[in-house]
């Protein structure tokens, strides 16, 4: 069975508190939804986790109708809207699962990861005041594994506070002078992006222990915002979950968020503030412009953050991984991600 994880890209930065606005003309946007149709087309992939599938009802529709495929959503990112009218404009995101007649596919529930409490979103009526992150939950019927849980995810976006990322910043912050105590507190910034994820898999995984019973597969996937020896792949890894890369022999490494080969995308990305803000630190100029540099070059270093874990119950797997989307010839990729595929079989 082929699987394929892709982050769509909705393609939006903030431009003030409330508002937000495309990084590209319409024409452009538009013709990377239809790079990303006919990738899809000739892929034939049997399932597909989708993220930041904007605005979602259309990209749903768009994709079921083009793909012949059953699909079913959750909203994750809307703001506060009623009929897809409000703030921010043009913000209707969520998550997307596709998979084909054959298996079934059915939607089991969405499940909150992540944010207040007193909040409800969906593509009609959203009351959202900050970001929030889910899960899709799904399942299917194969006709030789039995039945099968596929989970959607996003977790948080944010920067990861990685050993080499921490080595580098401290070398930094000592060329730069900075005091212990504002050292201290950018690290405290950077590790909540890390500690926001780990809650957020572990609630998943709380999830996921209550259903899985009823399975005899369980694959998780999605935009993972954090590598693959991550505390958050740790925990996957404790759970029983394993890296479908680690099943592969082929590569060595596939990045699936690359500055590097996708650079059209990246530099209209760039534009995209970073999510931990240290300007009130006090800073001069100058130690403000190393730290934005050193902290956007991170950002944008190649990684592989779009992921599939499996967990088979008393069975093995292997895998073939592949990576999709790559820029085409007009000089710009269907989305500043890559899509991962693996082509899964279970014994």
């Amino acid at each position: 069975m082929k699987i394929l994880t892709y982050n769509l890209w909705h393609g939006l930065a903030p431009s003030s508190a409330l508002t937000m606005e495309f990084l590209e003309p319409e024409a452009r946007r538009r013709a990377r939804f239809a790079m990303q149709l006919k990738l899809l087309k000739g892929l034939n992939f049997d399932v597909g986790f989708f993220q930041e599938a904007n605005p979602l009802l259309e990209r749903s529709s768009q994709m079921q109708n083009e793909l012949k495929m059953n699909s079913f959503f959750q909203s994750d990112l809307v703001g506060i809207k009623v009929l897809g009218i409000g703030l921010p404009p043009h913000l209707n995101s969520g998550l997307l699962t596709l998979g084909t007649p054959s298996l079934h596919l059915r939607k089991v529930e969405g499940f909150k990861l992540s944010g207040p409490q007193r909040s409800f979103v969906s593509p009609w009526v959203s009351f959202q005041l900050q970001e929030e992150r889910y899960a899709l939950f799904c399942e299917l019927m194969h006709p030789d594994w039995g039945r099968v849980l596929m989970v959607n995810t996003h977790l948080h976006h944010g920067l990861e506070l990685t050993e080499e990322f921490e080595k580098e910043l401290r070398q930094r912050a000592r060329e730069l002078e900075l005091s212990g105590q504002v050292e201290a507190e950018i690290f405290d910034r950077l590790q909540k992006g890390n500690q926001r994820r780990l809650r957020e898999m572990k609630h998943l995984l709380g999830e996921v222990r209550r259903l899985e019973e009823r399975y005899s597969v369980v694959i998780l996937g999605g935009d993972m915002n954090s590598r693959p020896d991550s505390e958050v792949a740790q925990l996957l890894r404790e759970y029983g979950f394993k890296d479908s890369f680690e099943g592969q022999t082929q590569f060595k490494e596939l990045y699936t968020f690359d500055g590097e080969k996708n650079q059209a995308n990246h530099k209209l990305q760039a534009r995209f503030p970073l999510s931990v803000k240290f300007e009130d630190l006090s800073f001069s100029k100058k130690v403000t412009q190393s730290l934005k540099e050193i902290l956007t070059g991170f950002e944008n270093s190649p990684r592989r953050i779009d992921q599939l874990w499996v967990k088979a119950k008393h069975k093995h797997f292997r895998t073939q991984a592949e990576l999709v989307g790559l820029e085409e010839d007009v000089g710009f990729a269907p989305s500043d991600h890559f899509g991962y595929m693996m082509d899964l079989e279970v014994y």
